[in-house]
């Protein structure tokens, strides 16, 4: 038989799932101050570190730096509604590894059982020195402390009173997927109270590039996979969703079918997409809103003439299915 993978290794289309009582597994909805997608504001403007627009981001976000060198800055965040709007807004390494819900939830419980709480450890941001971006907010990303932003978000959505201070450190690297950001993003994720298998990780990255390399198109000014803490509009899919359901997807391959990283061919399942991609060019609007597999209800005529033009239909369907019949599908059991 072939594999199949429950709805709860996975879980939902998150793009599209909207439900506050998943707070903790869907946790990387659209939820930041700048609710556009950044191409549709302006295509043409372009930001980096060096921006004007940035550094007010920045300064915003962080407030005023407690140390600085060469390697790394520092800062200390103060009180409960600057910690809750550095949670809501800063955004997540888009290749990060899987939430372990359990782990959230521990972290939550203990800072709610303290009469000061605490957070002992640091929150590990990254700042691209050398990236260009449509997006200000992809030049500072949040590498360790992903868990601890998860618990502390739940926390706020409950109580509003709660207060607490933070301290960050951010590190000086290049670009995005460097060699040294991948060294970076391992150094401050090796230690973890569970196992960390960052051949997943790197699997997971060379499916998305592929997609992205597939996919994109320079003429029509569209990108499958965008690496954004903004709203992404379909037919695109927004990077930290994808990677995270790829993952998923890996992790059970190797745990429940014991299929390693040395068993995965990149190639195969690019051509996996493709042949779907080119299953749903053939699809209406009345399919991808009523089909009980791979349709999404909530699917417009102008997303449908969207894809059109860009000969791309993968960010209108249920990503969770699309994800299980793309990857892992050719093992026969």
């Amino acid at each position: 038989m072939s594999l199949e993978l429950e709805n709860s290794d996975i879980g939902s289309d998150r793009d599209n799932d909207n439900n506050d009582n998943e707070f903790y597994e869907f946790e990387d909805r659209d939820e930041t101050d700048d609710t556009h997608d950044p191409e549709s504001i302006n295509a043409s403007k372009t930001f980096t570190t060096e921006t004007p627009e940035f550094t007010s981001y920045k300064q915003k976000l962080l407030g005023l730096p407690t140390y600085s060198d060469s390697r790394f800055t520092t800062y200390h965040i103060k009180g409960g509604e600057n910690v809750k709007r550095f949670c809501k807004n800063i955004k997540t390494y888009g290749l990060n590894l899987p939430i372990k819900l359990e782990h959230c939830k521990n972290i939550e419980t203990e800072l709610l059982t303290e009469d000061s709480p605490l957070l002992g450890a640091e929150f590990s941001l990254v700042e691209y020195k050398e990236h260009e971006t449509k997006d200000k907010s992809t030049l500072i990303e949040l590498f360790d402390g992903h868990h601890r932003r998860i618990a502390l978000r739940n926390i706020f959505k409950n109580n509003n009173n709660f207060n607490i201070d933070i301290r960050i450190c951010i590190y000086n690297s290049d670009y995005p997927e460097s060699p040294e950001s991948k060294k970076l993003f391992r150094k401050f994720n090796i230690l973890k109270p569970f196992d960390v298998d960052f051949n997943i990780m790197d699997i997971a990255s060379l499916i998305i590039n592929e997609l992205n390399s597939k996919f994109n198109s320079s003429i029509s000014n569209f990108t499958l996979i965008k690496d954004t803490q903004s709203t992404v509009q379909k037919p695109s899919i927004k990077q930290s969703i994808i990677n995270e359901c790829i993952q998923k997807r890996l992790e059970l391959l190797k745990n429940r079918y014991n299929i390693n990283a040395n068993d995965i061919q990149i190639k195969s399942i690019i051509q996996n997409f493709e042949r779907y991609n080119n299953k749903f060019s053939k699809k209406n609007l009345e399919w991808f809103t009523s089909n009980e597999t791979f349709g999404i209800a909530k699917i417009s005529k102008n997303m449908i003439e969207k894809s059109t033009k860009h000969k791309c239909f993968l960010g209108l369907v249920n990503l969770s299915s699309l994800i299980k019949h793309c990857i892992g599908e050719e093992y026969k059991l």
